[in-house]
Parts: structure tokens; C-alpha cells; sequence
């Protein structure tokens, strides 16, 4: 009778087990196989002197960071939107196979962020002269600036010049050096900029005003005459002025093409017929708007003798 009773109670045990194994199978579940997708959003500055430069990437999962190539980071945990990290100190040089990769709760890891190339250098450069200290030329001198920098760089500087007036130049040692030879030129020359480069590629510039004062004068500055005039300055024997133009509206003229010559003879032959003892002599000054030197001179036809 016991023997039959276990029976039963055995098969009614297995009866409840297959039917709670049958219940459990019609349950459903999901397996997640999504990688988070990266992308860079904050790029460290091309060219810096920060050793330890900040980063901004996004990702569309939260999950553990994993950084590759010469970066690293104590950051090492992503959320899902924006990521800031700070790189850990680097040393000087550039960088251009640092990436990071996020791994979610499910073990998709995202494929390698590239962080954009960036270079660390070491410069700290500024200007320590002043334009605005030699802001002022008066029309037809000569004007000069030696700018001058100071701070920690490797290399050579080179200079260059924008937003200048016509024939303004810079030197390799960074002197500014202009004169101003027409009308047009004499006003407020706003925003000159001066750009100097670093070896490394550090960029810095000055930009200032320079104002021109003064008048443009237009005058008889070669005289032309008849006879021996070394020791006469008989005015009735002037035969013309040859008038030099300190501003041309087209072009600054050069010492030889600076002259006009105005009178009554289109000759300079004229004077008392050469002899043994006289001749035909001529003195004339011509201003040289290059140099701002009036150079003189004297030519003529010596006697018979």
C-alpha cells in the first residue's frame, strides 16, 4: 500500500515540475548588440601650449572609455550625450594617433574615435614694443618701428605685413620702414597688422594706426641758364625752370624721371656763341623724392680755346 502511495506522489510531483518548465519557456527576452556611435565635438587647439588640453566627444551610449595611441586620460567612464575629459600631461611634439572608444553594459564596444591632430608647444610670445608709441610721420619723412618680442620659443621668426599703405615693408628682424610720397597718403592709415610666426607655427599679431600730417608741395627746384652763372645771378638770364613733383597720383617718380622741363625754348643750347674765352654754362638742382636729396649739377660747352 506505502509502495503505491509513493507512486502517486511521484507522479503527481512530476506533473507540477513539467508544467512550471512548460510556463518558463513561453517567456520572451532581448539581447542588446547596439556599439555606442562616437563622434568629436570639441577638438584640442591645432597649435597650444597647454601639456594637459581639454577634449569634448559624444556618445549615444553610456560606458567605459578606452583611449589609444599616445593620449590618456583619468577619465575613464562615458555617458550618453556629451563628454568632456582633460588629457593627461604630454609632452612636446605632436600628436596625431590618439583615439578613444566607448563599451557599453553589453560588451559593444563603439569603433576608434580619431581625436584630431594637435601639436604641444612649448611657446610663450608676446610683443614687448609698442606701435602706438611711434604713431605719427610727417608727409615725406621716413618712418620707422622695430617691433621687438619677448617669451620662451625655438627658431626663427618671420614677419609680414597686412592692411598697409603702398611700398610700407618689413625686415627679417621685424623693422618697419615707410615714407610717405603722395597726397592720398596723408590721412589716418587705420589697422596696419603686423603677423609674426613662430618655427613651430605660433601665431601672434599687432595692429595699430598710423596718421601722416603735413602738406604736399610742388615746386621750381632746377633752374636753367644762359652764360656763366658761377658768379652772376642776372634773372634776365634765366631761360626756363624744370619743376619737380613731390606726388604723382600714379606712380612715385624716380630721380632721373622726376623733372619737367618749362620755359620759352624747348633748348638748352642757347647762350653767347662759344669763343676762346666764353662759353655756354648751366647749373640746376634736382630733387631726388627717393633719398629726399636735392643733388646738384653743372654742365655746358666750353670755348674755343
Amino acid at each position: 500500500m506505502k509502495n503505491i502511495l509513493y507512486i502517486i506522489l511521484i507522479s503527481l510531483f512530476s506533473l507540477t515540475v513539467i508544467s512550471c518548465s512548460s510556463s518558463d519557456e513561453s517567456a520572451s527576452t532581448t539581447t542588446d548588440t547596439t556599439a555606442p556611435i562616437l563622434a568629436e565635438v570639441t577638438a584640442v587647439t591645432a597649435l597650444t601650449n597647454d601639456t594637459t588640453p581639454a577634449y569634448t566627444f559624444s556618445s549615444t551610449e553610456a560606458g567605459t572609455i578606452t583611449y589609444g595611441g599616445s593620449c590618456t586620460s583619468s577619465t575613464t567612464s562615458a555617458s550618453s550625450g556629451n563628454n568632456a575629459i582633460t588629457f593627461n600631461t604630454l609632452s612636446i611634439g605632436t600628436y596625431d594617433n590618439c583615439t578613444v572608444m566607448v563599451t557599453d553594459n553589453a560588451l559593444n564596444s563603439s569603433s576608434n574615435l580619431p581625436v584630431s591632430t594637435f601639436t604641444v608647444d612649448n611657446t610663450t610670445i608676446t610683443v614687448s614694443s609698442s606701435a602706438s608709441d611711434n604713431a605719427t610721420v610727417t608727409f615725406g619723412q621716413s618712418y620707422q618701428y622695430q617691433l621687438t618680442t619677448s617669451g620662451t620659443y625655438s627658431g626663427t621668426i618671420t614677419y609680414s605685413l597686412s592692411n598697409e599703405p603702398d611700398n610700407m615693408t618689413i625686415s627679417s628682424s621685424g623693422l618697419v620702414e615707410w615714407t610717405p610720397t603722395k597726397a592720398s597718403q596723408i590721412t589716418t592709415h587705420s589697422n596696419i597688422t603686423i603677423t609674426i610666426t613662430t618655427a613651430s607655427g605660433y601665431v601672434l599679431t599687432e595692429t595699430y594706426d598710423l596718421i601722416v600730417s603735413g602738406t604736399c608741395t610742388t615746386g621750381n627746384v632746377l633752374s636753367i641758364w644762359s652764360g656763366d652763372q658761377r658768379s652772376s645771378t642776372d634773372s634776365s638770364n634765366l631761360l626756363g625752370n624744370v619743376t619737380a613733383y613731390t606726388d604723382n597720383s600714379s606712380s612715385v617718380k624716380t630721380a632721373s624721371e622726376n623733372y619737367n622741363f618749362s620755359g620759352g625754348s624747348g633748348t638748352i643750347t642757347h647762350g653767347p656763341t662759344p669763343t676762346a674765352t666764353t662759353g655756354n654754362v648751366f647749373f640746376y638742382n634736382q630733387y631726388d623724392n627717393t633719398t629726399h636729396l636735392y643733388l646738384f649739377y653743372m654742365f655746358g660747352v666750353k670755348g674755343n680755346s
